[in-house]
């Protein structure tokens, strides 16, 4: 089957992993933790830059906070600890 299209939106699953292209699309963001599990690596974007895709809106980054917490610390059962953490996830858009 042939399919002939002036624009394809290709949804790869995000970059969140992936330090180099991070660094490439979203600089002020590329060490902020991320939520993004270990296979967010922009296969996707990879294979489209490859191939001479027009990528669009690679600037365009979800983040959200990814966790707060409060537990007791284990030296002093009164004192709460509370941790955060800044998560990312990437979207990518081809055109």
């Amino acid at each position: 089957m042939e399919l002939l299209s002036d624009v394809v939106i290709l949804t790869t699953g995000g970059f969140g992993r992936n330090k180099e292209l991070l660094s490439k699309y979203t600089p002020a963001i590329k060490e902020l933790p991320s939520t993004n599990g270990p296979w967010a690596q922009g296969e996707g974007v990879l294979i489209a830059e490859e191939i001479g895709a027009s990528l669009v809106h690679m600037d365009q980054v979800h983040t959200r906070l990814a966790l707060l917490e409060s537990r007791p610390c284990l030296e002093d059962t009164h004192a709460v600890e509370e941790r955060a953490s800044i998560g990312s996830s990437a979207s990518d858009g081809v055109r």
